[in-house]
């Protein structure tokens, strides 16, 4: 069960556009979190509590893992266009169905690597 609230991570990192997404939430009336800074697993376990990940990035970012992350724990996304793995076919998917195809990418991608190793 998650809480009817959304996640903003609190980073120090001036284009992961933390005031914006604070910014945004105060506009549209929604209610957040700041997640703060933590170890990996803990911090994943704090913004897995909330329904949403707001995240409005000010350069590009190619893969993005905490949408990635936040998408795999069945969290929505409030983004914007500088998030390649939006446009990805993949990123349809949430939860297990996510967690299981990067599984499987994981062993795909193993196999290619080797392939060129051994030729």
């Amino acid at each position: 069960t998650k809480n009817k609230k959304s996640s903003i991570m609190n980073s120090h990192i001036a284009h992961k556009n933390t005031a914006g997404s604070i910014k945004y939430c105060r506009i549209k009336g929604i209610d957040y979190d700041l997640i703060d800074p933590a170890p990996p697993n803990i911090f994943l376990e704090n913004i897995s509590k909330n329904e949403n990940l707001i995240f409005f990035p000010l350069t590009p970012e190619t893969f993005s893992r905490i949408v990635v992350e936040a998408r795999m724990m069945n969290m929505s996304l409030i983004t914007n266009d500088l998030v390649g793995a939006t446009k990805e076919p993949w990123f349809k998917k949430k939860g297990l169905d996510l967690i299981k195809h990067f599984v499987e990418k994981r062993q795909e991608i193993a196999e290619v690597v080797e392939n060129c190793i051994l030729k």
